[in-house]
């Protein structure tokens, strides 16, 4: 729900082919609503391409600063979890 009636595509598509980029598919929420829109706007076919999918599971908040979330990452010691708030430096060890 949080992507709903984010994304406005600016043209009529005509029949054409669309391909969406994006760094990384979490959830695939933001790729479907932009191809909800897309199709909308009369595209023939919606590719979408992503650098990297994560698999991680749904992010909690984070107990440091409250405003960020907690992230799996992977480091030279292994696994941990880093918030993904800007300033906010806390990690915890990964659990798994």
């Amino acid at each position: 729900m949080a992507n709903h009636g984010r994304f406005e595509a600016t043209q009529q598509l005509d029949g054409r082919t669309v391909v969406l980029i994006d760094d990384v598919i979490t959830s695939g929420s933001q790729a479907r609503a932009c191809a909800r829109e897309l199709i909308a706007a009369g595209a023939g076919e919606v590719w979408a391409f992503a650098a990297a999918a994560s698999q991680d599971p749904l992010l909690r908040t984070c107990p440091h600063c409250g405003n960020g979330s907690m992230r799996r990452v992977y480091g030279r010691v292994g696994a941990f979890y880093v918030c993904t708030r800007y300033g906010c430096n806390y990690t915890e060890p990964w659990d798994g």
